[in-house]
């Protein structure tokens, strides 16, 4: 994407230089699917996220199991994506909850990331962030997912419960959402949530910023819908 088209004629040559001239290609497409090219491993580049949730699967499965899902030759982001496929209906029956949804959300992420790349627009689309079905607005300002199992709180109750609410401790914040406080902690490790303050050994948030984190796709449509009003007015 962005790279010219090989030819075997000379271009003319150019007099005029530029101080900063552009890459000949889209260096970071390179680098969104690089595996191994004797760099020191980037852990933001998706096939190394991506083989760290592989390991946390494989290190939980017993011999049985793991005979059952033999590991790919090779690292490649095809081959870390169909074994992950494979194995993970089979992962959460022997995973810790807090490792399940530490995988999903980086998976998520990794969707997200190459979308980027890619230059995909992304869906008017709410996720679930239980199960990962799509959250349809029902009765009372509630979202339901399509299986039908999950019912999180809507824009207007999010609003209404949360975008005025003074900071929260981790435990505190975790247990209203219904949510691990590990999960709150990897969003701050990935640069996704700053910490309003610490008492001792006890972390603060905003809460909306959390909300923010959990429920991406439904905040992001309530504060585009307000910056909307903002301009019109």
């Amino acid at each position: 994407m962005g790279a010219p088209n090989p030819t075997s004629r000379a271009e003319p040559c150019k007099r005029t230089a530029q101080e900063h001239p552009p890459l000949p290609i889209d260096v970071a497409a390179l680098d969104a699917l690089a595996c191994d090219d004797g760099r020191e491993a980037d852990s933001l580049v998706p096939v190394v996220r991506l083989v760290e949730c592989s390991r946390r699967v494989w290190e939980a499965f017993t011999i049985e199991q793991r005979a059952g899902f033999p590991q790919p030759v090779g690292v490649s982001f095809g081959s870390e994506c169909a074994w992950l496929a494979s194995a993970w209906p089979e992962a959460q029956s022997v995973l810790d909850p807090s490792v399940i949804d530490w995988i999903d959300s980086e998976t998520r992420d990794v969707c997200s990331q190459l979308a980027a790349v890619a230059r995909l627009a992304n869906e008017t689309r709410y996720r679930c962030p239980d199960c990962g079905e799509s959250l349809h607005l029902g009765e009372g300002g509630w979202m339901v997912c399509e299986a039908g199992t999950h019912m999180h709180p809507g824009p207007d109750r999010l609003v209404a419960q949360w975008r005025r609410r003074a900071p929260m401790s981790t435990n505190h914040l975790a247990a209203e959402l219904r949510i691990p406080p590990s999960r709150i902690r990897k969003w701050h490790e990935r640069d996704k949530l700053a910490k309003v303050r610490e008492e001792g050994r006890t972390a603060f948030w905003l809460p909306w910023d959390v909300v923010r984190c959990l429920y991406p796709d439904v905040v992001a449509a309530i504060e585009a819908g307000e910056d909307t009003r903002e301009v019109a007015s």
